[in-house]
């Protein structure tokens, strides 16, 4: 694939932050205006458990998981005061 010439070595302790980057980017939102193609998708999370993430965190970029609350502390890196919730 064209893409994965341009894609380096992602286990190298410099590069770590790109497996971040990768798995909040590259995540399922389930709107077709904002999810990349499923071909890229299924590249990136290959390059990933090649790299050592684990396949529930790549799942997430294979398709549509909805957002726990794990996952909202992490995407926006602070998590809510004790008692205080989100409604959706």
């Amino acid at each position: 694939a064209k893409f994965e010439r341009r894609l380096t070595d992602w286990t190298t302790p410099e590069l770590l932050d790109l497996q971040i980057l990768f798995l909040r980017a590259a995540r399922v939102v389930d709107d077709r205006s904002l999810d990349l193609p499923m071909p890229l998708r299924g590249l990136i999370a290959s390059k990933l458990e090649k790299s050592g993430v684990p396949a529930p965190q790549t799942a997430k970029i294979k398709g549509f998981v909805p957002i726990g609350r794990s996952d909202r502390a992490s995407l926006y890196d602070e998590s809510l005061p004790p008692g205080l919730i989100l409604i959706e």
